[in-house]
């Protein structure tokens, strides 16, 4: 696994650039799930198209690869959303406000763990 660049970041060292830094980071990560998002719909619709327009065995395969294709790309939207956020996530919570961490952060890095998709670990020491 790889190391996150944000792994040695301190939340109580951190000052107001740092601070907004993360907050872009955050924001850039949702344009991006919306950017997969859309992406998906478009492809879909092509699929859902050539399907409905086009007769034959050969359209019906391309039809139902593009709707495969588009709900793929949703899901490697949402995986790289949710590695992204574990990370910022991590940074906020590595305060002793949150001393165990929320239950959902928990999950979610466990799942991807589970998969082998996780390139980050949380902090267990809080």
């Amino acid at each position: 696994m790889t190391r996150s660049h944000y792994s040695d970041l301190d939340a109580s060292s951190m000052i107001l650039r740092d601070h907004l830094a993360v907050d872009r980071t955050a924001m850039a990560n949702e344009r991006t799930l919306l950017a997969y998002v859309r992406t998906m719909i478009g492809i879909i619709a092509v699929g859902g198209t050539i399907l409905k327009l086009f007769e034959g065995w050969f359209y019906l395969m391309m039809g139902v690869m593009f709707i495969i294709l588009g709900v793929a790309i949703l899901i490697i939207g949402f995986i790289r959303y949710t590695r992204i956020l574990l990370v910022l996530r991590d940074i906020y919570q590595s305060d002793s406000r949150y001393e165990n961490g929320d239950w959902m952060h928990r999950s979610l890095w466990g799942l991807l763990s589970r998969l082998h998709l996780a390139t980050v670990s949380p902090q267990q020491s809080r």
